[in-house]
């Protein structure tokens, strides 16, 4: 797709995302691939009347930010072909996901090394922020599509090597930690400045609680693949809402999650401690079918990919959603506009410490989204760069080169 490049101009609109959440009237100066000015208030349609302006009708917010997603129109992010892992990359990125981490998920421990090296390509080159290995140390109950051959507790060396593969890049770890060693691991991963998420777990409060004390503070899709809430057997959930040092992962694809549990979750954690999150599998962007991706064959249909095992669908293989689309049913399922973006842009950021995208601030990268008034994609810029002029709709088809 054609990348039009300008050298300095304003894009506006009344209604800004902020950093604080609020959404008002105010436009941004783009120089350079950087915002280089930030104007608030009625009064910037007068000031920018004689500059190069782009005016949206709609809300513009910050380029997205998916901190939990395998891959998107047939392809893994951490292939290791890095053309198809380059190709799920620009899939996201053209549906406004600007900054994005390859989430690497359990295999074989040789392919998973293999996979984690593949992605570290992918942030050297500027492509994607970091790497979330979801993978090896998890609850068998709670596996999801995780395949149980290679479950296993948390091994010292094989994290190291974990480590080494990803070439310092691994932002995020998921694991269960009722597993042996799984709270010692926390301890090394949190002293390498990795941040650890709570997830595929079947874990009781005082495990959770002991997790949470030893620096584990996010928590991998709440409710999906979690020992589910009981009045007597509670379960890792309400220990993870209540706690103030949990953010909660939330996958608002209408499949995953019913409109009563994001709402319940929200009103819970409130607005800066939930992030939005597709959990975007290789079929993300697919067609219903019966597809081959990413070693595996899944069938999609009705939005829904599940696992084939013996020619009948299993489990739910991850989301074929996009970030975008997860802001838009979350404000349907009765989260608020300015908590739905923020979820999907300055909490990660925050949460993961990622200076550089996630609000429209002065000296930020310029990645920037336009949402027209039905809260579709109408232009998606990436550090000053056009991948989907406004007024054009998105174009991509698995059959495009970047």
């Amino acid at each position: 797709m054609e990348a039009l490049r300008e050298s300095t101009f304003v894009i506006g609109s009344d209604r800004l995302a902020w950093p604080s959440g609020r959404l008002g009237p105010g436009c941004v100066v783009v120089a350079n691939g950087r915002i280089e000015q930030v104007r608030e208030g009625e009064g910037w349609r007068q000031w920018a009347e004689d500059r190069p302006t782009v005016v949206s009708s709609g809300i513009v917010t910050p380029g997205l930010v998916d901190t939990h997603v395998h891959g998107g129109a047939g392809c893994l992010i951490a292939s290791e072909d890095g053309a198809e892992g380059r190709r799920a990359v620009d899939f996201h990125h053209h549906r406004g996901t600007t900054a994005l981490f390859a989430s690497v998920a359990t295999a074989e421990p040789t392919r998973v090394l293999a996979r984690l090296r593949a992605a570290s390509e992918l942030c050297r080159e500027g492509l994607i922020e970091g790497i979330h290995l979801e993978a090896l140390f998890l609850s068998q109950e709670q596996r999801g599509a995780h395949p149980v051959e290679h479950l296993r507790d948390p091994d010292p060396g094989l994290l190291e090597d974990l480590l080494e593969a990803g070439g310092g890049f691994i932002k995020m770890v998921t694991l269960a930690p009722e597993r042996s060693g799984a709270l010692d691991a926390i301890d090394l991963l949190v002293g390498r400045g990795v941040r650890v998420a709570i997830g595929h777990t079947a874990a009781d409060p005082s495990v959770v609680d002991q997790a949470v004390g030893r620096g584990a503070t996010i928590a991998t899709h709440l409710y999906n693949a979690m020992r589910p809430i009981h009045h007597r057997v509670p379960g890792p959930i309400p220990s993870l809402l209540l706690d103030p040092q949990v953010v909660v992962e939330l996958i608002a694809d209408g499949v995953h999650l019913s409109p009563e549990a994001v709402r319940m979750a929200v009103r819970a954690v409130g607005e800066s401690r939930f992030m939005l999150i597709t959990d975007a599998s290789a079929a993300a962007g697919l067609p219903d079918g019966t597809h081959d991706v990413g070693h595996r064959v899944v069938e999609v249909e009705n939005g829904m990919a599940r696992i084939v095992v013996n020619g009948m669908p299993g489990a739910v293989a991850g989301s074929t959603a996009t970030l975008s689309l997860c802001v838009a049913n979350a404000i349907g399922m009765g989260v608020q506009p300015e908590a739905a973006i923020l979820a999907a842009t300055g909490t990660p950021a925050r949460t993961h410490g990622l200076a550089d995208c996630g609000a429209l601030r002065v000296g930020a990268r310029a990645d920037l989204v336009l949402f027209d008034d039905d809260l579709l994609v109408d232009g998606v810029m990436r550090s000053g760069v056009w991948l989907s002029r406004p007024g054009h709709t998105a174009s991509w088809s698995a059959d495009e080169g970047t």
